[in-house]
């Protein structure tokens, strides 16, 4: 093997050993609420939907505590210690990243899904609506060019 071929297979390895330890942190694992609330604190992900009226917002002390709800109807307490998101009372599923310690999930992120404004319309395949698209006006343009041709 020359030189330069062994030198540049060590720069690779050097190079994804660099990557590996830099995303290490940033990879949770997803969990249920039953796996997590049996886990012994170390960072994960859980996904639910937050319980109408079993939620409380102390805005002054920034933090927003909630009953965390799975697929299966596990429950689980949830103490998010920043601001309140905006659209989180809209919010059909929750995401959050944490870890579950003194017998809540402390979580330091939240991803909220809010509801599609689009679902009320939805495409019909095959037929494109100018009305339905956000290019609606160029599409309807262009055709008009189009048979002008």
């Amino acid at each position: 093997m020359k030189p330069g071929q062994l030198l540049g297979i060590v720069v690779i390895a050097v190079c994804i050993a660099a990557a590996g330890f830099a995303l290490r942190g940033s990879i949770r694992q997803s969990l249920t609420v039953k796996e997590v609330m049996a886990s012994s604190g170390e960072p994960c992900s859980v996904y639910g939907r937050a319980i109408k009226g079993a939620t409380h917002y102390d805005m002054r002390a920034g933090r927003l505590d909630f009953i965390l709800e799975d697929d299966k109807g596990n429950r689980m307490p949830v103490i998010f210690r920043k601001p309140k998101p905006e659209t989180f009372d809209t919010a059909d599923k929750i995401r959050a990243a944490g870890a579950y310690r003194d017998g809540a999930f402390q979580a330091d992120e939240l991803i909220l899904k809010c509801p599609s404004k689009y679902i009320k319309n939805p495409p019909v395949p095959g037929k494109a609506s100018a009305s339905r698209s956000p290019y609606g006006a160029l599409v309807a343009t262009l055709r008009a060019l189009w048979k002008g041709v």
